[in-house]
């Protein structure tokens, strides 16, 4: 093999290299030599003929790019082998990735701060895409969910509600289109499991009550056992069967084969484990996972109240059908309209309630139920945004660091041009540093968003409440991920590489720098503001949420969930045993008060139609709708609520059929909608249509307005009716309230062992939970607006040193001339903070306009609000002068005699 140094080293002679670069250009380009010949000598060509071809290629001019004449210039076809010419272009890829990872090696500090800022990036755009698609995009693991469909009734009054067992058993009759109707209970319940409670807490599991075709018509088999069929679930308390979720058997039961057949208790009710559902099967719903399916005719059996099998009025089911091969949804809508006609015309049907119902609704079920959906698909399309602009960031953080050691490369850039490199030639080179730089940072964000995911579903839920949505990867995602990583390639890479390749051949001995434009600094600046605005704007949503008024003492109540029907109380003895709970509860240390209540905070309250007020005329049922809640006497005092006017209720008030009552307490809201500036105690309301209304319920008292739903919304008309049949009691602490859990149950449960308390939790945690969209909102904006304050402050920096290593020479003269060291430091943080203003300026309209599109989101602040946009350009001016200061502080301590003797 020849000496390829002795013909490369003369052709460097004119460059006057120092010895060591000169050896490491030569070392490079020797390789590239001996690189071609063993390429030729593999495609058949003698020693000779290859070392000549390999030369006649150097001497062309075009080394980097080999895809010059040697193969013409060859005097026979058996020189060369048939599949050398595309093997041309593959050495040359070959090459270049070779020669991006020495140049990765040799710098690390370089690699790992581009790879770990496009990580970042990457990994953040990536983890919430996951999300996005598990919640928005992705189907419902079952066979061919194209054929789902969610049925929903649309009352007459515009809502949407939920669907009773009798209207669902007319729904499943409905053989013409759908080859087969299932329903679900709506909702979870946290049903005790008696082999594992403990006297301080009880072990609790999520049940979902379901109709005996459920996984059958969904098309989801049993691991292991069997899942329900029909015959599980047609007389009420027949089958105690049970099917475990996958997670549930692996987690609870360590995955033991030997679990069917078992006998296990809910709600101290032996169920035998009939079945294992298959691994991510969750049911109907996103982002909710039930870890027991029970058969709906047990409901009543789990349930804390009357059975709802056969009652019409009451709506708690979601019903899904599969349609029939080649009916669309349109048919299936027309056929229920049909049998709603039909209802109708018979008023004794379903209790009379098919006159409330609009029309029965069809809508696309491939993807689950859309509550989940609805809920937080305005904030996941934010987010999406706001790590957008984050890896637009990070790909100008990227640029700019490989502007910067493009120009330190510029004498190398010259030099293989000098040789014959073409400007395409070297454009592919640098794309290639940067499409390794790619890979490596897409690498790293991918590992970063499989954690982050996680780690965004930990952030969106609560201790108490956990969000089951499947985040692990699958092809798409990985797709995705190297889409963004080839987007983000071509955003950070192209730019550097072209203006690399416009260096001037003749400028190869002298130190010639590009220019590194501060306007991917303002860029960064400018894309940081709304991400920062947007940040404050929900952090303040959230402060706001979380410490308004709700109309009664929420940091220091305690609810207590009951279940004394499934205990085996009838509702004669409830009354009873809920004065002795209330007794006890109150006595217990750390308690300043007890009472009973139907429900509380965040529970639900019941909507009753149709109210009437003597001589008040109504334009539609809707406005006489109206929400009530039965509660014991001494309530309003225990929840801290404002009896304004009257009198609280009496023990004598309370009767044991809350129907009969003849004595109310309304809120302000009731008053302000039914009443108007009369007085209202003594006044009466019933309930119906006039002339047979009976008026025979009197208001005794006036509170103040109280919140129990949506955090968000304003106090609705509100009547308070007594009752001790209720299953939720209320607690105010003394001190901590979520101190008082294990003497709570043991105390209710000292009343009667039998008692089944299904849950204890303080009114801050269920306010936690209501927030949980909001406090997502908050975190995972403000922890994207600080990571891009921290890529928009290290691109700063980078610039500020790039520069400051540039003008050493003009520092050192002006320092010469009498500058002091303070008016350079000043001079430099003035440069960069100049930059940062023009930034702030471009990017608060863009905050502002960002704060309309997000209003609907926040809450008590407006989206232009002037406070927090002065803030956040504030501290972006902070961030930016700190970032400026290491780079300017260097430039005010150099030494004068030795900047003047720089080159």
């Amino acid at each position: 093999m020849p000496d390829w140094t002795e013909h490369v080293r003369p052709r460097l002679a004119s460059l006057r290299l120092s010895p060591a670069r000169e050896a490491e250009i030569v070392d490079e380009l020797s390789q590239h030599l001996e690189d071609r010949w063993r390429e030729l000598r593999a495609g058949g060509a003698s020693e000779d003929e290859a070392t000549r071809l390999a030369l006649a290629g150097f001497r062309g001019g075009d080394l980097l790019g080999r895809s010059m004449a040697p193969l013409k210039q060859a005097r026979t076809p058996a020189a060369i082998a048939p599949g050398a010419a595309s093997g041309h272009v593959l050495s040359d890829v070959w090459q270049d990735l070779r020669y991006a990872w020495r140049l990765s090696w040799r710098r690390p500090g370089f690699t790992l701060a581009a790879a770990l800022t496009l990580a970042l990036g990457i990994g953040a755009n990536t983890a919430i895409f996951s999300l996005v698609d598990a919640v928005l995009i992705r189907r419902l693991p079952v066979n061919r969910p194209d054929e789902l469909v969610l049925l929903e009734q649309v009352m007459v009054r515009g809502d949407t509600q939920n669907v009773s067992r009798p209207l669902f058993e007319r729904l499943r009759e409905e053989r013409s289109v759908f080859s087969g109707v299932v329903a679900a209970q709506d909702g979870l319940a946290a049903v005790e499991i008696g082999s594992l409670a403990s006297a301080d807490r009880a072990e609790t599991a999520s049940v979902q009550a379901v109709s005996g075709e459920y996984f059958q018509v969904l098309g989801s088999s049993a691991l292991i056992g069997r899942a329900f069929t029909p015959d599980d679930d047609r007389t009420p308390g027949a089958h105690p069967v049970a099917v475990l979720s996958h997670n549930f058997w692996t987690r609870r039961m360590d995955g033991d084969p030997g679990v069917i057949g078992r006998t296990m208790t809910l709600a101290r009710q032996p169920f035998t484990i009939v079945g294992v559902a298959r691994p991510g099967f969750f049911g109907e719903a996103t982002g909710r996972a039930p870890e027991i399916w029970v058969p709906m005719m047990m409901h009543p059996t789990l349930s804390a109240g009357p059975s709802l099998l056969g009652d019409a009025r009451v709506g708690w089911l979601q019903v899904i059908g599969r349609l029939q091969p080649g009916v669309a949804r349109q048919q299936a809508e027309a056929a229920l309209t049909v049998l709603l006609d039909r209802l109708k015309a018979n008023p004794a049907l379903l209790d009379g309630m098919p006159r409330h119902i609009g029309k029965l609704h069809v809508t696309d079920g491939s993807r689950g139920l859309a509550r989940l959906r609805d809920r937080f698909a305005q904030p996941l399309r934010i987010l999406a945004v706001a790590v957008g602009l984050v890896l637009l960031i990070a790909c100008a953080n990227v640029a700019t660091l490989l502007l910067a050691r493009a120009s330190a490369r510029q004498r190398e850039i010259a030099i293989r041009l000098a040789i014959g490199a073409g400007r395409r030639r070297l454009v592919q080179q640098f794309m290639t540093e940067s499409l390794l730089l790619g890979a490596i940072g897409g690498s790293l964000g991918l590992v970063l968003s499989l954690w982050g995911s996680r780690v965004l579903l930990v952030m969106a839920g609560t201790p108490g409440q956990r969000i089951d949505i499947d985040v692990a990867p699958d092809l798409r995602l990985l797709a995705i991920n190297a889409l963004v990583s080839i987007g983000a390639v071509i955003l950070f890479g192209l730019a550097p590489a072209v203006a690399a390749s416009r260096a001037d051949i003749h400028g190869a001995t002298k130190q010639k720098r590009l220019r590194l434009s501060p306007t991917l600094v303002v860029a960064q600046v400018a894309l940081s503001l709304p991400l920062l605005a947007g940040a404050g704007l929900f952090l303040q949503t959230l402060h706001h949420l979380r410490t308004r008024d709700l109309g009664f003492a929420a940091e220091t109540l305690v609810q207590v969930r009951t279940n004394p029907q499934a205990s085996g109380y009838t509702q004669e003895e409830t009354p009873a045993l809920a004065r002795r709970i209330v007794e006890r509860l109150g006595t217990t240390a750390g308690v300043r008060a007890a009472s009973v209540a139907h429900s509380g905070f965040a529970t639900g309250t019941s909507r009753t139609c149709c109210i009437a007020i003597p001589g008040r005329a109504f334009a539609s049922d809707r406005e006489r709708e109206v929400r009530m809640i039965g509660v014991g006497p001494g309530y309003f005092a225990t929840v801290g609520q404002r009896l304004r006017l009257g009198r609280d209720f009496a023990p004598r008030d309370v009767g044991v059929d809350p129907s009969t009552t003849t004595v109310a307490i309304v809120n302000d809201a009731f008053i302000r909608q039914y009443l108007g500036e009369s007085h209202p105690i003594g006044q009466y309301f019933g309930w119906g249509d006039p002339p047979e209304v009976r008026y025979t319920v009197e208001i005794i008292g006036v509170v103040n307005d109280a919140i129990y739903d949506e955090v968000r919304g304003v106090s609705q008309p509100l009547i308070y009716f007594p009752s001790e049949t209720g299953r939720l009691y209320v607690v105010r602490a003394a001190g901590a309230p979520e101190d008082l859990a294990g003497s709570l149950r043991r105390e209710i449960q000292a009343v009667d062992p039998r008692l089944i308390v299904t849950a204890i939790a303080p009114v801050s945690e269920d306010l936690d939970r209501a927030l949980v969209r909001e406090r997502l909102l908050a975190r995972l904006s403000g922890f994207f607006g600080a990571l891009a304050a921290a890529l928009t402050a290290l691109g700063l920096y980078g610039l500020m040193a790039y520069a400051v290593a540039n003008r050493t020479r003009e520092v050192g003269i002006r320092m010469a001339l009498g500058a002091s060291r303070g008016r350079v430091l000043r001079t430099e943080i003035g440069s960069a903070l100049r930059l940062v203003a023009i930034g702030i300026a471009v990017g608060i309209p863009a905050a502002v306009a960002s704060g309309r599109i997000i209003a609907t989101q926040l809450f008590g602040v407006a989206p232009g609000d002037p406070v927090t946009l002065a803030a956040v350009a504030a501290a972006m001016t902070l961030v930016a002068a700190l970032a400026a200061y290491g780079p300017a502080r260097r430039a005010s301590r150099v030494d004068p005699i030795v900047a003047l003797r720089t080159e």
